[in-house]
């Protein structure tokens, strides 16, 4: 017995943890913390592999200074199942979250918290009885917008937590009012961990702390009585220790690693996220008009990705136009995306300006970037062209029983194949997009969602495929991408060696890790759209700016029938766009190319964040005119026209390009642009370049909703000095009748057109004393033009009874 006793003995010292030093507080004290401002008021702070308590340890932490930040605390859970921190955080629109109390991870009951819960005033969960006295010592409350830690009871349990809107209890509590308490006295407490907690100080900031640990020479972790201290030194006056170990994350939007900016260790690999069951969370004030600015670059304010190539600044090339290593980004840390090549000395090609002044990455069909790791894939976004045979992306699979290439996309020779990952020809479920001629030369932008209960495949906005196959969403598939993968199931009998490869042009590739809600979708498919000029197959589609805003909403009846050949110009911080220049690449709906729409900022930078102006046209035939009444004279005008939307009102000053059809006829001279702004019209005097098939009009400014027509020949507008100078139209109201007199024996032309442009009647020839008869009350637009074409008079004139 005395031999059990001393090995005890030895075991618990050998275990335990030093006890907390003069020089320990320094440390903590002089921590050169990494600082990112992620919202006014709220700082993100980091420090790895920094030393006190004699060990290494790695601090995650967001510092809410509550005298500043406009931010609500609020709480999350589920009932029936649980998910990573990172998933919980963006579908909650967090600018911040950590995993909050304890649950339960098996049976029917998985997700469910163990102690109480209170969100928007209603009780979530109860209190498992027995944590009363052990881990359920401590509650965070919000109410009316103020926090508190202070400690719990059965009591406060049977009070409802009283007038808090949000609670979440956990604990141990470690300080109540500046007092250090008593905590539950086992390995919980005693032995280092991993540790997620909540603190107050006594300044007005809340601290959201997450320790890293179970990692050797990068994070030991802290013991709770180190937590405290820790804590302590950093002037907190209250603080709970939320549920730790392999929950520990914090999630930042915005950041890389789908967010979470700490470690997490999950069945001891270090950087998994574990599902939990509920989470502690901060968000943008609802009274407040505009979130904040996230910390980082995301593509449409979207967070979370697993890998975001981009043909851009960030990828490097040599005096050889071919690329220099990474190629490609991969959020989780890893960068281990490599060049495969099929054939010696292939390379993937850098092309400048492709597409509205973004480069592009060409693929030569023998040659892929390709991962060696294993990773879980749910949602997909390219933009890129398919002009010749050659599969796009390909999953390598792990764990199935036939470890063969599943694939998203590919082609041959006649068709675009969406596939829906099954493991036969073309899939169980499969589409054929017939080639259309854009397809040959312009990029398109494709997405895909593969979630657990449906597959998507989206072409420019319309949904070519929907299948309830789980493509890569069953447990025992994690898989592998390849970009421009050769297929293991080919299409045709007899395939070329290199058929299946991709042949084609890349702009920009995205992948999540899991399905994006579907406002999610639609900030994504909308940065892609205005920053690549693609006009997305669905008139009815409203392209949303990172934070909500709508930048044109094709599903209002007064825009919809003008969008066509959608055109931006503007910014977006969140998503990191600056749309200086833009042209809309064309749109495989409408029947005719031509005509497009180039937008160019006056002073090649925009001062503001979310400052836009975009426009759409109308699909009239491109040889089809009409005329426009002006005040100074008339205009004649291509019919199909374009309206616009602006952020602010009126514009700042940009530019304007028009493609000019060659089978348009123009007068040279009287070229430009006419914008109709409410009942006004403003001609703008255009260019001709010396091919003479483009105009160009500077420093033009719109209104939302005004209209913007091709003038292609604006009217001399000085009134003819004739020798009678008696030229009268009269009209008589009674009788319905209009008249020309004091023409003499000139000839000339007279137009009478609508209000709105349209016109009613026309003669010519000697029109001395013509009348012409059976017009009703209206107001018309009376235009007198002689031979040279020239309008000599122009009259408003209103018949009423």
């Amino acid at each position: 017995m005395k031999k059990f006793i001393l090995v005890l003995q030895f075991l618990a010292v050998y275990f335990s943890v030093p006890s907390q030093t003069a020089a320990d507080g320094e440390a903590i004290r002089n921590i050169q913390w990494t600082t990112k401002t992620v919202a006014p008021g709220v700082v993100l702070k980091t420090c790895q592999q920094v030393s006190f308590f004699n060990s290494v340890q790695s601090i995650s932490m967001i510092e809410i200074d509550t005298l500043t930040a406009q931010v609500d605390f609020k709480i999350d859970c589920s009932s029936s199942e649980y998910h990573p921190v990172s998933v919980f955080g963006r579908r909650n629109n967090a600018i911040a979250a950590i995993n909050g109390t304890y649950f339960m991870t098996t049976g029917s009951s998985v997700g469910q918290s163990w102690h109480y819960i209170k969100i928007d005033g209603q009780k979530m969960f109860p209190t498992v009885l027995n944590e009363f006295s052990t881990r359920a010592t401590g509650v965070f409350t919000v109410t009316d917008g103020t926090v508190d830690i202070s400690t719990w009871n059965q009591d406060k349990e049977a009070a409802n937590a009283g007038n808090a809107q949000y609670a979440l209890v956990c604990g141990p509590l470690m300080i109540d009012d500046n007092v250090d308490l008593e905590m539950w006295d086992n390995d919980l407490t005693n032995i280092r961990h991993p540790r997620s907690c909540v603190a107050n100080t006594a300044d007005g900031k809340v601290l959201i702390v997450a320790v890293d640990g179970r990692q050797s020479k990068y994070a030991a972790g802290m013991s709770l009585y180190e937590l405290r201290y820790f804590l302590r030194q950093l002037g907190c006056v209250d603080a709970m220790n939320l549920d730790g170990g392999g929950s520990t994350a914090l999630y930042v939007a915005g950041e890389p690693n789908y967010g979470i900016v700490n470690r997490p260790i999950d069945e001891n690999v270090p950087g998994k996220e574990r599902n939990v069951g509920n989470i502690l969370y901060i968000t943008p004030r609802n009274d407040v008009s505009k979130p904040y600015i996230l910390s980082g670059k995301s593509p449409g304010g979207v967070g979370g990705m697993r890998v975001w190539l981009k043909a851009g600044g960030e990828i490097t090339k040599n005096e050889s136009n071919q690329l220099v290593a990474p190629y490609i980004f991969d959020y989780t840390g890893y960068n281990d995306f490599e060049l495969k090549e099929r054939i010696s000395g292939t390379k993937i090609i850098w092309n400048d300006d492709r597409i509205n002044s973004h480069p592009t990455l060409a693929f030569d069909s023998a040659s892929l970037l390709a991962s060696n790791r294993k990773a879980d894939y749910s949602t997909f976004y390219s933009v890129n062209t398919i002009n010749k045979n050659g599969t796009f992306l390909g999953f390598d699979e792990y764990g199935s029983s036939h470890p063969k290439f599943r694939y998203f996309l590919m082609a041959d020779k006649n068709n675009v194949y969406v596939h829906d990952g099954s493991n036969t020809t073309g899939g169980v479920n499969y589409a054929f997009i017939p080639y259309q001629d854009n397809f040959n030369a312009d990029f398109n932008l494709y997405s895909s969602s593969y979630g657990k209960k449906y597959d998507t495949f989206v072409l420019n906005g319309k949904e070519q495929l929907s299948t309830t196959s789980n493509f890569l969403t069953r447990d025992y598939i994690t898989a592998k991408l390849q970009i421009g993968a050769r297929n293991s199931y080919p299409v045709t009998i007899n395939p070329v060696k290199d058929e299946y490869y991709y042949r084609g042009e890349v702009a920009e590739i995205i992948a999540y890790p899991d399905t994006l809600t579907a406002s999610e979708h639609v900030r994504v498919e909308s940065y892609l759209a205005v920053k690549y000029g693609i006009t997305i197959d669905n008139p009815e589609y409203r392209y949303t700016a990172s934070y909500g805003t709508r930048w044109w909403d094709g599903a209002n009846a007064a825009y919809k029938p003008y969008s066509y050949y959608i055109t931006f110009i503007g910014r977006d911080d969140n998503s990191g766009l600056r749309q200086l220049r833009a042209k809309s690449i064309g749109n495989h709906i409408l029947p005719k190319d031509g005509c497009l729409l180039t937008l160019i900022h006056a002073d090649n930078n925009i001062a503001n964040d979310q400052y836009f102006v975009c426009t759409g046209s109308t699909t009239d035939d491109l040889t089809s005119k009409t005329t426009l009444n002006l005040e100074d004279g008339s205009c004649e005008v291509m019919s199909r026209h374009w309206k616009f939307n602006a952020s602010s009102s009126p514009s700042q000053p940009f530019g304007v390009e028009i493609d000019i059809p060659a089978a348009l006829s123009i007068n040279e001279t009287n070229i430009g642009i006419v914008v109709k702004s409410g009942t006004d019209y403003t001609f703008y005097q255009g260019t001709l370049n010396a091919a003479k098939n483009k105009v160009s009009v500077d420093n033009i400014t719109v209104k939302k909703a005004d209209l913007m027509y091709l003038a292609l020949n604006k009217m001399n507008t000085g009134i003819e000095n004739l020798s009678s100078g008696n030229i009268k139209i009269l009209h008589d109201k009674d009788n319905h009748t209009i008249s020309v007199t004091g023409l003499q024996d000139k000839s000339y032309a007279l137009s009478i057109y609508s209000v709105s442009g349209i016109l009613l009647y026309e003669k010519s020839g000697n029109l001395q004393h013509t009348s012409t008869a059976g017009f009703g009350n209206g107001v018309y637009i009376l235009a007198l033009k002689n031979e040279g074409n020239q309008i000599v008079k122009r009259e408003k004139i209103i018949i009423s009874n």
